[in-house]
């Protein structure tokens, strides 16, 4: 079935005839007996085992004292050690007295200075001495005593040449042939067997080789380790490319597979990949167990409700009615119209504001969050704690520091240590010096100068016992013992080889050093660009830069090649996302600039500019004679190359700058606003004019929204905006346009 040779191991080693040292037997050999002490040595033990063979001698003697005429005769026999006479003899007694003969003769074969040596045969003697012996009356003790020192020597030398075997068969031979043994002895040489077993078959790694193993040997204390070592590789064997159809088979034909939570994981975070509410909801009811159900929920919600709206959550409620989170939903609902902002008042104190620009919670804080998941960090000298929408304390509790609530508990600080907390503000896991922001689900904590991993109950995941760990990013994080390695939110750490990681990436991608060369793996430890450059960073998610000796050239990290190799002038001044956006790929040569597409079809040649940016709404920036213009992609002028400074294009705009005039422009070159000695900065949808300390505010067409009277202008919320004019402060509502004064 396995196609698995056995045959080394299940050979029984051949100990029929332990042969006698046909010199002395050993017994008065001195060899290396001439120095210091060892002459003294050397005869005591010598003395010794002629002792202990005398005691065994005098065993039999005892025994076999005052029996039949034929049993003394073989007695008389042993004792002057006539053992062809003796052993005849026995074995003519053996109906008559099997007990006596049955020692006797097990004396014979247990000895190793006659032709009969033979230790199966002696177990087999004293086995059959044991068992027909009967105790007629007390004297006879003395016999029993003999018989089982005898089955002692033969079981314990039994021991050492059969279950200290090489083989699997000598060792099993023990157990079924030396069951007089005494059981410690037995188990200690089943329990040798069956790691012998185990370690060949697990050298297979292969799941039907421990299948063998434990229908073989149920009863074995390795079957623990095997059914473990089993759920592994039936786990590598069917999930070989970490594929969903993969993940989805292996967690629908293996249940209870303790690997199935790691197949589960994967494949939510395939399923978070696609952003797709149905693929989420699927996944839920198919797949989902406690290990990701209420991420996966809250992750449906996040990406079904966009804006909050009562519309829109009433519509994912109709859609979803087996949410297991309603109430959330329904409070949030009756709290949709009134979206509380943290704003700032002239005294710089913070409250909150609703839409129509009334203070519903008073400015009376030193610092204030917005509000995530119906509360808000807020800080009032040096005590922080938490508050609802009302303005009341979540909880009598207060924190040297607060983070936001993030499904359902949140970091706080008290006491130079850090805990997480629940929505009551109690304290859901133990104190440590140091707690990161979830990630992957997880908290980087550091304990006594080690570093570890708990959820979001406080559970400890990964053990606090590492150097250094990072975040978990998309599965993953580094760890430092000696060197950098892998390890997964399910606890497997990878081998550290590295000596640097970087975070895994949403191909499962990262940046390893070994020596000064830097290459990338495919996590946890598949090498996809071998360690050898001098510096390599992602231009774009699956499009490596890698440099060497000056030259830089790209890596395509999904095709494992090299779109170009190493061959062009490296500027290390500039980002990686300069030289290519993973579809076009930027050459520089000797301060010259060309562009090409994947294939290497150039697109712009050398000596035509300066310098040349990747499109942006159809459209390139270029740089010629120390100038900035803008080209469409058949390369037709657009704007001039005579501008001083120039921005990419954002939705349809750009901002220029021209001697001492700053321009909003669209894209035909058009100056939809201008203005002398001013900087113009996007803020969010909009343009910020500042001109000195004055600021004002553009639309998309370049049209002030407020003209540049104001000290300062901020960026609330979506289209919320606060303008401080003086000793007065306004919130701009810029659907509406209004402003209100608060």
């Amino acid at each position: 079935m396995l196609g698995i040779d056995f045959s080394v191991l299940f050979k029984r080693p051949d100990h029929s005839q332990d042969k006698p040292n046909n010199k002395n037997n050993g017994e008065n050999d001195f060899s290396g007996c001439e120095h210091g002490l060892m002459p003294l040595i050397c005869k005591i033990n010598w003395i010794s085992v002629r002792i202990k063979k005398i005691a065994i001698l005098l065993g039999c003697f005892y025994y076999l004292a005052g029996f039949g005429s034929t049993i003394d005769e073989a007695n008389k026999a042993l004792s002057i050690y006539d053992y062809f006479k003796a052993k005849k003899l026995f074995y003519k007694s053996l109906r008559k007295s099997p007990s006596d003969a049955g020692y006797g003769l097990s004396v014979i074969y247990y000895r190793t200075d006659n032709p009969f040596t033979n230790l199966d045969s002696a177990a087999k003697y004293i086995a059959l001495s044991r068992q027909r012996f009967v105790a007629a009356n007390t004297s006879q003790r003395a016999k029993r005593a003999a018989i089982d020192s005898m089955a002692s020597l033969i079981s314990t030398k039994g021991y050492d040449v059969y279950a200290l075997s090489a083989t699997v068969a000598g060792v099993e031979h023990y157990p079924r042939f030396f069951y007089f043994a005494p059981d410690s002895l037995k188990q200690r040489a089943i329990d040798r067997r069956d790691s012998m077993l185990f370690s060949v078959l697990s050298f297979y790694e292969r799941s039907d080789s421990l299948v063998w193993f434990m229908e073989h040997y149920p009863e074995s204390n390795w079957c623990t380790k095997a059914r473990e070592t089993y759920e592994y590789y039936v786990y590598r064997e069917q999930v070989k490319t970490s594929s969903a159809p993969e993940l989805k088979q292996f967690i629908s034909r293996f249940p209870a597979n303790r690997y199935r939570m790691k197949a589960e994981a994967d494949l939510f975070q395939w399923v978070r990949g696609t952003h797709e509410p149905g693929e989420v909801y699927t996944f839920i009811k198919q797949y989902s167990t406690g290990l990701t159900s209420e991420q996966a929920w809250k992750y449906l919600y996040s990406i079904s409700v966009k804006n909050y709206s009562e519309k829109e959550l009433q519509n994912f409620l109709a859609t979803y009615p087996d949410y297991p989170y309603k109430q959330s939903v329904e409070k949030e609902i009756n709290l949709s119209a009134t979206l509380l902002l943290p704003v700032r008042d002239l005294h710089d104190k913070w409250g909150y504001v609703d839409t129509l620009g009334h203070w519903v919670i008073a400015p009376r804080y030193d610092d204030a969050n917005a509000f995530s998941e119906g509360f808000a960090a807020v800080c009032a000298g040096d005590s922080c704690f938490y508050i609802d929408k009302e303005g009341k304390r979540s909880s009598v509790f207060s924190f040297d520091e607060t983070s936001d609530y993030i499904n359902g508990v949140a970091v706080v600080k008290q006491s130079g240590h850090y805990y997480l907390i629940n929505r009551t503000g109690q304290y859901v896991s133990q104190a440590y010096d140091e707690m990161n922001d979830p990630s992957s689900q997880l908290y980087v904590v550091k304990k006594n100068g080690h570093y570890g991993a708990i959820n979001n109950k406080g559970a400890v995941v990964i053990p606090i016992s590492y150097a250094k760990l990072g975040d978990f990013k998309n599965g993953f994080a580094y760890y430092v013992s000696d060197h950098y390695g892998l390890i997964d939110t399910l606890n497997k750490a990878y081998k550290a080889e590295w000596d640097w990681v970087s975070d895994v990436d949403t191909d499962r991608l990262a940046i390893v050093k070994k020596g000064n060369g830097y290459g990338v793996i495919h996590a946890p430890d598949q090498v996809i660009l071998t360690p050898g450059f001098d510096y390599v960073k992602p231009c774009t998610q699956s499009v490596f830069l890698v440099v060497k000796q000056g030259l830089y050239g790209f890596y395509d990290a999904p095709g494992r090649c090299f779109i170009s190799e190493p061959a062009y002038d490296y500027k290390p001044q500039f980002d990686p996302a300069y030289y290519s956006n993973g579809k076009l790929f930027k050459r520089v040569h000797e301060d010259e600039v060309a562009l090409a597409d994947v294939n290497g079809r150039v697109s712009i040649d050398y000596g035509r500019y300066e310098d040349i940016f990747f499109a942006r709404d159809e459209l390139i920036r270029i740089v010629k004679n120390q100038k900035f213009g803008f080209v469409d992609r058949k390369l037709k002028v657009i704007v001039n190359p005579e501008l001083d400074k120039a921005s990419d294009f954002e939705q349809d705009r750009a901002i220029v700058e021209k001697k001492d005039v700053s321009s909003l422009i669209d894209r035909s070159g058009k100056a939809l606003f201008s203005c002398k000695n001013c900087e113009l900065k996007p803020l969010g949808d909009y343009y910020l004019v500042q001109t000195g300390e004055q600021n004002g505010l553009l639309d998309h067409n370049g049209k002030y929204v407020l003209q540049p009277v104001y000290d300062e202008i901020t960026e609330l919320y979506r289209h919320y905006m606060t303008a401080r004019e003086k000793d007065q402060l306004f919130l701009l509502n810029l659907q509406t346009g209004e402003l209100k004064k608060l």
